[in-house]
């Protein structure tokens, strides 16, 4: 196993940032984004609760490729009174 990989399975990376990409940082990237044909909004974590997912699907509509994200539902459950 490569030494970076070792790193993050012993439970994070000497590089680790614990932060959201920033929306200006995406829009950089997003030039790649007609290259495919879904893109797949994930990072550790719950995507609903990024500040950002709203302006990130309307980035990824625009350059024409179909977003996507896999969520527990738990920031809906919130916004719905499911959960406390």
């Amino acid at each position: 196993m490569p030494a970076e990989m070792q790193d993050v399975h012993k439970g994070g990376s000497v590089n680790w940032q614990d932060r959201d990409m920033k929306l200006e940082d995406f829009r950089k990237v997003s030039e790649y984004f007609n290259k495919a044909e879904n893109i797949v909004l994930q990072g550790w974590g719950e995507p609903l609760l990024y500040g950002n997912i709203i302006d990130t699907i309307r980035i990824v509509n625009e350059k024409s490729a179909r977003p996507g994200f896999v969520t527990s539902g738990s920031a809906l459950g919130r916004e719905l009174g499911i959960y406390p």
